[in-house]
């Protein structure tokens, strides 16, 4: 079965902030397909980094601007996406971390996670 989820990281400046939405679970084998994120600081400062950990270990790391589409600085860009294929077992933690630059950033995340249950 599909899942999406959703949450906020809101920044500090010079320094990272961390969330971790999701923890695997002994009840069956999960997996984080996709990653959407949006900027949504009121003026966007486009120096921000985000990360992904599995288990406080980066298997992503970029900076955010790298997905920009071409738009107005005074409204907000459409949100993007980045597939991911990140298997949780019992106990493995998901976690996202925003960097911001000299002046704090706040993102909107969604994330598409997979399970499968046994049967029987």
């Amino acid at each position: 079965m599909l899942f999406i989820e959703n949450f906020t990281i809101t920044g500090i400046a010079n320094d990272e902030v961390r969330n971790t939405p999701k923890t695997g679970s002994a009840t069956g084998k999960e997996k984080i397909l996709k990653l959407w994120f949006q900027e949504t600081t009121a003026v966007e400062n486009r120096d921000s980094i985000v990360k992904v950990y599995k288990n406080n270990v980066a298997v992503v790391q970029m900076p955010a601007a790298i997905l920009n589409d071409a738009h107005d600085l005074d409204t907000a860009p459409a949100p993007r996406a980045i597939e991911l294929d990140i298997e949780l077992k019992d106990g493995d933690r998901f976690t996202v971390g925003v960097t911001s630059g000299a002046t704090l950033s706040t993102f909107r995340f969604a994330y598409q996670y997979s399970t499968e249950r046994p049967t029987g």
